[in-house]
């Protein structure tokens, strides 16, 4: 199995909150489907999403949002909810095979995380989201109690780092970031690479703090 770190843009999406039930995923599905069929708004017609909250993997995931993905929240129908996640980086995994298979992905992605180098974000208000294919066949379809062939893609969302320090440290600058051990200032237009020694400087520290990290 491989993991890809992928860097996804804002998404927004139309759904439906439910309780997490295989058949309930199936009735809401073909719900939403129908009250979206020909709207303007879908973005995406090629794949079915199952958004999860990834704060209840603490405990148990007890819900679930099914939706579509939409360019934006006009004329939805009043019945469906609206959510919108940030841009993001996310674990992405494939899923493709039976019960089996889509188990041992899961517990595959778990380990990953335990393992590696990046952290799940887990946060309240953090979603991941699996990304089903509805062709050649449409899994919504296919009673839960019979289905044993997946093919989908589960996104993980990563917790960023906190190596981008507030812009308000240095006045005037928008944008700052550690870069290899180097700053990068990013002032108006114009990109200023300093070395960290430099930043103690009158000139770029205004406030008169001193990195503990400087010898």
């Amino acid at each position: 199995m491989t993991v890809e770190i992928v860097e996804r843009p804002e998404l927004k999406a139309a759904v439906l909150r439910i309780p997490r039930d295989g058949r309930l995923v199936r009735e809401t599905w073909s719900k939403v489907a129908a009250w979206l069929d020909g709207h303007p708004a879908v973005a995406d017609k090629e794949h079915g999403y199952v958004f999860i909250p990834e704060w209840q993997w603490a405990t148990e995931v007890t819900t679930l949002w099914v939706g579509m993905v939409v360019n934006n929240f006009d004329g939805l129908p009043a019945e469906l909810e609206a959510i919108t996640i940030s841009a993001k980086r996310f674990a992405k995994l494939t899923v493709q095979g039976d019960r089996s298979q889509m188990e041992a992905a899961y517990a595959y992605l778990f380990k990953w995380f335990g393992e590696g180098p990046y952290e799940r974000d887990t946060r309240e208000g953090a979603f991941g989201f699996e990304m089903n294919r509805l062709l050649p066949v449409n899994p919504f379809h296919i009673p839960a109690e019979e289905i044993d062939s997946f093919d989908f893609d589960i996104y993980a969302p990563i917790k960023e780092k906190s190596n981008v320090l507030a812009p308000d440290r240095y006045p005037g600058v928008i944008n700052v970031e550690i870069r290899k051990g180097e700053l990068v200032a990013s002032l108006g237009s114009r990109r200023l690479l300093t070395s960290r020694r430099l930043m103690r400087d009158k000139r770029y520290q205004c406030s008169g703090e001193r990195d503990a990290a400087d010898p």
